[in-house]
């Protein structure tokens, strides 16, 4: 585990940068967020800099790479659930308007959530990610201010994005936000606001979407060679959306592909994903005030079958606020839920997710073992997850995590 301050060049050298951003944000004179050589955004010194030793603690204590407490994080303390953590509801819903349910990822609930908040005026505007204008392969920050702007920043980007660059930067607008991102992207966020309480007050809703961890830049790459396209005839790029799943799609000037989810993320994007992704606790935004997944619908023996059809959000209000805000919108005919009870329910629909976690304290310690630096997490926690889970398959993730460590491929 970490113990002592690691310098900015140790997070990243060590695999430990989840590729946020903050640290551009907090140290912005000095550090550029770059695509590293393994297609990954990574916080970068500019020449001849270096950071003190006060910043260097201020970033030890807000980095999400380096772990997370959730006793110090949550307000509820105690993680009653140990596999999807705490909430105030659970629901499979999706967008009352046919248009955002459309455009959207699954079900079109954030989408749905976020013009809520500014048509109500409870917002200013939005940060979050969306398509690059100058390379749409890339992501970009973007802070939208009209249910258009929302929209057109609708569905999922499979690529590395840093929403957190300008985080500073909007707490002197005077203006009031919500911020979407990875779970990780609210993790700093809920740490940078222990030390700095306002953000808080700035970023009035913090919402995240269950992630699977960061495919590579390059295998987005993988995808337009797969469909034997040059990047640069690219004139357009869609991860997901446009139905559900929703197809990849890359458009050039004279020419269409895609590829359905299952040849997308399943075949070529997991195949490269982040390693600090592969020892995250948190995939399922247990952070955010509010959180969504995809609310696959299994097959007989209980696997997803990602066929085509209309959207479907897993939603989770985690906080009061949260919990609140998607009873309003329900009331306002915005949104349809119909809640979860019984909670194994979220194991068949999210399996991945499931395995990921409880599989997670044997990779750690496997890794341990193998002298590798690991996130800090709370070991109650781990130890439950660790028990939880079987002999066998606590066996079977030791084998693979060594083999995975001896090969180099983590």
């Amino acid at each position: 585990m970490i113990s002592k301050m690691l310098s900015l060049e140790e997070i990243t050298s060590n695999n430990l940068c989840s590729g946020c951003g903050l640290c551009e944000s907090l140290f912005n004179k000095k550090v550029n967020m770059k695509l590293s050589d393994r297609g990954f955004l990574q916080p970068v010194l500019k020449d001849e800099e270096e950071l003190s030793q006060e910043e260097t603690k201020l970033l030890n204590s807000v980095c999400p790479g380096l772990g997370l407490s959730h006793y110090a994080l949550n307000k509820d303390k105690n993680v009653e659930n140990t596999l999807w953590g705490n909430s105030k509801s659970m629901g499979l819903g999706h967008s009352l308007n046919d248009e955002i349910r459309y455009r959207g990822s699954s079900g079109g609930v954030i989408s749905a959530i976020l013009v809520y908040l500014i048509e109500n005026k409870y917002i200013d505007a939005v940060l979050h990610i969306g398509v690059c204008d100058i390379n749409p392969l890339l992501n970009e920050v973007k802070i939208s201010t009209s249910r258009e702007e929302i929209l057109v920043n609708s569905g999922s980007r499979y690529a590395p994005s840093a929403p957190l660059t300008t985080v500073n930067e909007l707490l002197n607008t005077q203006k009031k936000y919500a911020v979407v991102g990875k779970p990780c992207d609210i993790v700093a966020m809920r740490k940078y606001a222990m030390v700095n309480p306002t953000i808080e007050e700035t970023f009035k809703y913090m919402i995240s979407f269950f992630c699977a961890g960061v495919p590579s830049h390059s295998a987005t790459i993988d995808i337009l060679n797969s469909h034997n396209v040059e990047e640069k005839d690219v004139v357009s790029f869609r991860y997901r959306g446009n139905g559900w799943p929703g197809k990849t799609v890359v458009k050039t000037n004279t020419n269409e592909f895609s590829s359905d989810y299952e040849e997308s993320w399943g075949k070529i994007l997991n195949k490269k994903l982040n390693n600090r992704c592969k020892m995250c606790i948190d995939g399922i935004g247990e952070f955010a005030d509010i959180s969504c997944g995809d609310g696959w619908v299994g097959d007989e023996k209980g696997y997803p079958t990602f066929k085509e059809g209309a959207g479907t959000s897993l939603v989770i209000g985690r906080t009061e606020k949260g919990e609140d805000l998607l009873k309003e919108m329900m009331e306002n005919n915005s949104l349809s839920l119909e809640p979860l009870k019984d909670l194994t329910y979220i194991d068949k629909i999210q399996p991945f997710q499931k395995s990921r976690r409880s599989q997670l304290p044997v990779r750690l310690l496997t890794m341990k073992l193998l002298n590798r630096k690991i996130p800090k997490y709370d070991r109650n926690l781990l130890r439950k997850l660790l028990l939880k889970n079987s002999l066998k398959n606590n066996a079977k993730g030791f084998v693979g995590t060594f083999i995975r460590i001896i090969e180099g491929k983590l």
